[in-house]
């Protein structure tokens, strides 16, 4: 997409990859495929596998830890899962069995020389952050917390994204369904000893400055700056962002909670129980409450 808009310095050298790519396609006729990687999850391959001293390096810490990985080991040694922000962040996941698989298919299956850049799709499924945390709770049992996000991104955002290009080839993906989950997880239980607690937690920002409004309002009520509002201004969980007055810091931002059936049965108790005097209205036909 044009223009580009990366969110950190790490997204801007891909998007700067990719001006290169376009260049030397166009420009010396250079025959190129990008994959565009998902977040890796899993430890071994069948070639690893063979022999210990082949094992892969494990990434848990807040900085470059994969997300998944990451949880796997909080639960492993009784941290809590944190979850960044709201957890809406929607992401793409591939097993490492599969990101290995990708390449070789676009190595063995080059584009023709005279086409265009092929773009493929490197992952296999998409969760929201949140959803992965629970998958996960639901499997370890361990406990959920919800921190400040270190990133300046929407606390919610929808990925639409296919991979038929990456199947035709041959692909066969792997999924968090397929019981590999519990190989990353035996596999933190079995070092949890070498875990460094103190490097969960994720100590860079990716922004310089907080998000305007929401972040203020969430730190003056943190502050009990609204005291004299009694305890509806006080949240009663600091680890749960859901826990503030403040939360997206946008009108209607509670719809992103509700499914469109739950929001009309909202609103219609709104609008036939809130008494009148409290100046609110319908503000929306009862159909497309979700929507508007």
């Amino acid at each position: 997409m044009h223009p580009y808009s990366p969110g950190s310095v790490y997204h801007a050298t891909k998007c700067l990859d990719n001006v290169l790519f376009h260049f030397y396609n166009r420009n010396d006729g250079l025959r190129v495929t990008d994959l565009h990687q998902g977040i890796v999850w899993g430890t071994q391959t069948k070639e690893t596998a063979i022999d210990p001293g082949l094992v892969n390096r494990f990434d848990y810490d807040g900085d470059y830890g994969t997300v998944l990985n990451r949880f796997l080991v909080e639960a492993a040694v009784g941290h809590p899962l944190t979850v960044h922000g709201t957890g809406g962040q929607t992401r793409a996941f591939i097993h490492i069995t599969d990101t290995v698989q990708c390449v070789r298919l676009a190595i063995e299956n080059p584009p023709a020389p005279a086409d265009r850049v092929r773009i493929l799709n490197q992952m296999t499924e998409v969760h929201r952050v949140r959803d992965l945390a629970k998958m996960v709770s639901e499997t370890t049992g361990a406990d959920i917390a919800y921190v400040e996000n270190p990133r300046l991104e929407a606390d919610e955002n929808e990925l639409l994204v296919e991979n038929q290009g990456l199947q035709r080839l041959g692909l066969v993906p792997v999924s968090l369904q397929d019981g590999l989950m519990q190989e990353v997880l035996d596999v933190a239980e079995r070092w949890r000893d070498r875990v460094d607690l103190a490097k969960i937690p994720c100590t860079s920002k990716w922004r310089s400055q907080p998000k305007p409004g929401e972040s203020a309002m969430k730190k003056m009520e943190q502050k009990r700056t609204f005291w004299l509002s009694g305890g509806r201004m006080v949240p009663k969980d600091r680890n749960n962002p859901d826990s503030f007055k403040v939360r997206r810091a946008k009108v209607g931002g509670y719809l992103d909670y509700f499914s469109e059936e739950e929001a009309n049965k909202i609103n219609d108790f709104v609008e036939n129980n809130l008494d009148k005097s409290f100046g609110y209205a319908e503000a929306r036909p009862k159909d497309s409450a979700a929507s508007a």
